[in-house]
């Protein structure tokens, strides 16, 4: 048996019992190895300081001064409670109120002064106008369907797709 085994059955040993072939395998590799049996020893010193029934008695003076701060923490703890709200709230609302307004910086459409709309003089996609002010795409649409020649109306959705308006193209 190697030093490595010994020491995991010997740690096993604390948990449970082990079978009777390995403990008399165990025990002759201890009597025969010198640093186990001291390992051996150190186990069974610190199992027997963990096991102590006793418990530690507090250092002297503990509870007065447990108290005295038990009462101070109370004295101002309402104070203390809306700073740590106030310190917590503050950021929140700001990065609440930065996300607000990028949000609406990239979602709103730029209006000029003096536009109606703004559809015209915002750079709008064909689409976005006809959103905004409740155009119908179909009724545009009509006429480039309608178109009996084909390389036409071929030609007419090529140059619908480009959503210039007609002075533009």
């Amino acid at each position: 048996m190697n030093c490595r085994k010994a020491e995991r059955w010997l740690l096993a040993s604390f948990d449970r019992d082990l079978p009777a072939a390995d403990r008399d395998i165990l025990e002759g590799h201890l009597n025969a190895c010198s640093a186990c049996r001291k390992k051996a020893e150190e186990y069974v010193m610190i199992r027997g300081r963990l096991a102590g029934d006793r418990t530690p008695e507090p250092l002297p003076h503990f509870w007065e001064r447990l108290e005295s701060r038990l009462i101070e923490s109370r004295s101002s703890a309402p104070g203390a409670a809306l700073v740590r709200l106030w310190t917590r709230a503050i950021p929140v609302s700001l990065s609440l109120l930065a996300g607000f307004l990028v949000a609406t910086l990239f979602f709103l459409p730029p209006v000029r002064p003096g536009d109606s709309t703004g559809a015209e003089t915002a750079g709008l996609s064909g689409s976005q106008t006809l959103l905004l002010t409740d155009g119908n795409p179909i009724a545009e649409a009509a006429p480039i369907f309608e178109e009996s020649r084909r390389d036409v109306r071929n030609l007419q959705v090529l140059f619908a797709a480009v959503e210039l308006p007609a002075g533009k193209r």
